[in-house]
């Protein structure tokens, strides 16, 4: 989210206005209450400089919750690796492989297989270095496609 939606707009400007206004005419009317009365009609314009940065501590907190999810299986699927070192292998594979290329596409298919197959004990280790190396060989039409 851009920050810089935290800063006062011309609706702002124009409500605190309003407010101000509001405020002296029902003052005169009305001089019990007035203020409340004030805050509740300008409450319900909408997208006023609080609703801006409420939304933005929102986004922020779904931010860190978000986070904090992908540290937290990062921690489930490295103590998956150190379970078994069939496992560890395939990460070894992985990095060996990646090392080799540049391709930030490529990168990306060593990683969602590994991340796929962490839990497949099906396969050995001369299995899955022959997937890695057809990936390898493979181009990013051939593999989308």
């Amino acid at each position: 989210m851009d920050v810089s939606v935290l800063d006062s707009n011309s609706l702002d400007k124009k409500v605190i206005i309003l407010k101000n206004i509001i405020n002296e005419v029902l003052n005169k009317m009305i001089p019990v209450g007035s203020s409340f009365i004030t805050d509740v009609v300008c409450s319900l314009i909408p997208k006023q400089r609080d609703d801006r940065i409420t939304d933005f501590l929102k986004e922020l907190s779904a931010q860190f919750d978000s986070y904090q999810q992908k540290v937290d299986n990062l921690e489930k699927w490295i103590n998956l690796i150190k379970e078994n070192s069939c496992q560890l292998h395939l990460l070894e594979l992985g990095f060996q492989f990646a090392v080799e290329t540049d391709s930030n596409f490529l990168h990306h298919c060593y990683a969602y297989y590994i991340f796929n197959n962490i839990n497949n004990k099906s396969m050995d280790d001369i299995q899955r270095e022959k997937v890695f190396k057809v990936i390898a060989e493979l181009n990013e039409y051939e593999i989308v496609h």
